[in-house]
């Protein structure tokens, strides 16, 4: 199974590769409050409730 993710959703992969909020920022070249946004969109669009899970679940995935 490929995941597809929506633009907003572009910061769940490096929460897969341990970045925190303000690095992924950066990368992104967006603020942290709208990182940490886009993952609450992904905590519940996948049914999680912490940057573990979803880092667990997008290992898997992958």
């Amino acid at each position: 199974m490929t995941t597809r993710y929506v633009p907003r959703e572009r910061a769940t992969p490096l929460v897969a590769a341990n970045l925190r909020s303000k690095e992924i920022a950066e990368v992104l070249h967006l603020s942290v409050r709208t990182v940490d946004k886009h993952l609450q969109h992904a905590y519940a669009k996948l049914g999680v409730s912490t940057r573990r899970e979803l880092a667990i679940i997008l290992h898997k995935s992958g």
